[in-house]
């Protein structure tokens, strides 16, 4: 069926707002999506959505004397053929452009066209359902499942102590980001968490456009040598240090490699030409289908080509990952700066402290907020302030924080060791 003759039988046969409804949530079509006739489905969803049904054909005659209306057709049938004969067309042009990208940028038009493919299928179960007609038996269990968390593969923990006994904790589908001035310790927060969620069975993507991977590897060394039992020191391995630690890191190296997984992937952007996209983490995601997605700097991410303001691509680009989330089906926890003013203040920064504007706090399911603690040069203080459901938590929670030995989350107590490090970010 020819583009204008599928365009054309769709729009005659548009006669109520269920078909709106339908167009909408299980071919991703609304009125911007007829190019051959964009006025007339401009007029038809305006008088659809405020007189309950579509024209008479004499009105519309009135209206478009030109458009040779047709026979109305059986609407799940017509509406099908369009939205292939739609797909076909958004595919080729998406096609098109890759190849004229391709020419200039390889690798911006790799994952400009996985992202745009991707998105062009939506399954209309996953937005809406019948719920007086789902079977209580399966609802039933979906609480029981989310009540023995042992048991619950969606649930995530966070891995530090104060949070995890007071129920914080993620879900697929959310977004997290952590909130820390610049060498506090987000970068270690975040692999602490994945740590957690790893040896729960998890696979673990982190993208960094900050770290190299040469930094990403050792620091993983010594997070999940700490998860397994072993005493290895960051600046130990850095610097090539002989001694016990030499042993003990060869010792975990065999017993890591032992287990046979593959399910801790590193990916360093540092050193690219260009900042990474929001398109490129999407790609990525689409390719590894991690179960948590760590995007460790969104600072350094590039903003969208439409954006006005650095604040308004930081937001979009939040917005983005949040769909990466859902899309995915995985859990993404992103972290960034602090503004000035939080920079100045002591302690925990606030949720009002967010650099490139508080727009970027709008699209988080969860926010927590690490700063210094009184307690020890060892330790942080860390705060939930932002929760999407359920309170905020406004309460700081000193944390043992020891980033050379991988030390980090549990309950921090006065009398550490007084050692801090230039660079624990």
């Amino acid at each position: 069926m020819e583009p204008e003759v599928a365009e054309r039988l769709l729009l005659s046969s548009l006669k109520k707002p269920e078909h709106l409804v339908m167009l909408g949530r299980k071919f991703n079509l609304d009125r911007t999506k007829f190019p051959y006739y964009p006025q007339i489905a401009e007029f038809l969803w305006d008088y659809i959505t405020q007189y309950g049904s579509a024209p008479n054909a004499e009105l519309f005659k009135g209206e478009f004397p030109d458009f040779e209306l047709s026979p109305p057709q059986e609407f799940n049938y017509i509406s099908e053929k369009y939205f292939e004969v739609h797909l076909t067309s958004v595919a080729n042009s998406h096609f098109y452009t890759a190849q004229k990208v391709l020419l200039e940028s390889p690798r911006e038009a790799v994952p400009f066209l996985i992202s745009r493919l991707q998105n062009l299928m939506q399954s209309e179960d996953q937005h809406q359902t019948v719920l007086d007609a789902r079977d209580p038996v399966n609802r039933l269990e979906a609480y029981r499942m989310r009540r023995d968390s042992a048991t619950n593969e969606s649930k995530f923990i966070t891995g530090i102590a104060p949070l995890d006994t007071r129920g914080v904790s993620f879900m697929k589908g959310q977004i997290a980001m952590i909130l820390a001035d610049t060498k506090v310790g987000k970068s270690y927060l975040a692999l602490k968490i994945a740590a957690a969620n790893y040896f729960e069975s998890r696979k673990i993507v982190i993208v960094s456009p900050e770290l190299s991977l040469t930094e990403l590897e050792m620091r993983s060394d010594v997070i999940l040598g700490r998860s397994l039992g072993y005493d290895l020191s960051y600046n130990a391995i850095e610097i090539g240090q002989a001694g016990p630690n030499e042993d003990t890191y060869e010792e975990f190296l065999k017993e890591w490699q032992g287990q046979d997984r593959k399910d801790w992937q590193i990916i360093n952007s540092a050193g690219n030409v260009g900042l990474i996209s929001a398109d490129e983490i999407s790609a990525i995601a689409t390719q590894t289908k991690p179960d948590v997605l760590i995007v460790d700097g969104i600072y350094q991410m590039s903003l969208p080509s439409h954006a006005r303001s650095i604040w308004e691509g930081a937001e979009a680009n939040v917005y983005a990952l949040k769909n990466v989330a859902v899309q995915n089906d995985c859990l993404v926890i992103i972290t960034h700066q602090t503004n000035r003013e939080g920079a100045k203040a002591e302690g925990v920064p606030s949720h009002t402290d967010v650099a490139h504007g508080y727009g970027v706090n709008r699209g988080l399911d969860y926010l927590l907020a690490l700063g210094p603690s009184d307690v020890s040069p060892l330790a942080r203080d860390i705060r939930v302030p932002l929760r999407r459901n359920g309170e905020a938590i406004m309460e700081s929670f000193s944390i043992q924080f020891d980033p050379d030995k991988g030390l980090i989350g549990d309950i921090a107590v006065s009398d550490f060791a007084s050692l801090s490090f230039d660079d624990v970010d």
